[in-house]
């Protein structure tokens, strides 16, 4: 996707913040704090520069809600974005889907979810 011109950003935690840095094979990366490797260098690039965010998630259920690490990165991310956001696309595996995940005030609902077995879309046409 770098090679064709897309703008390709990956998380990076610091603190109890989390960034989109830019991102290509050749990047220079760290392991993070949760043992995921991350950009040593780069600006930040804000949430209503990115047309799809990936989110990756614990469990989620038929109304998009999701269940992540429990640290709340994504959630104040998106709720950082102000009114354009991205399209939020969770990546799963269908065993994950649950009846119910437990909901709090600033938890912000995936748009879909794809599996290996499915794509759920919580918005109507969202990926259309």
């Amino acid at each position: 996707m770098a090679e064709g011109g897309a703008l390709v950003t990956v998380p990076r935690v610091s603190r109890n913040r989390m960034d989109f840095l830019p991102w290509s094979p050749a990047s220079e990366t760290v392991t993070g704090c949760f043992g995921i490797n991350e950009p040593i260098s780069g600006d930040p690039v804000l949430l209503s520069r990115h047309d799809v965010v990936l989110v990756p998630l614990v469990a989620f259920d038929e109304t998009g809600q999701r269940l992540g690490q429990g640290g709340g990165f994504y959630d104040r991310a998106i709720a950082d974005a102000a009114a354009v956001r991205p399209l939020l696309i969770g990546v799963a595996h269908a065993f994950q889907q649950v009846d119910s995940v437990p909901v709090e005030a600033w938890d912000v609902p995936l748009d879909a979810v794809i599996t290996e077995e499915c794509v759920h879309e919580f918005q109507a046409g969202c990926l259309s």
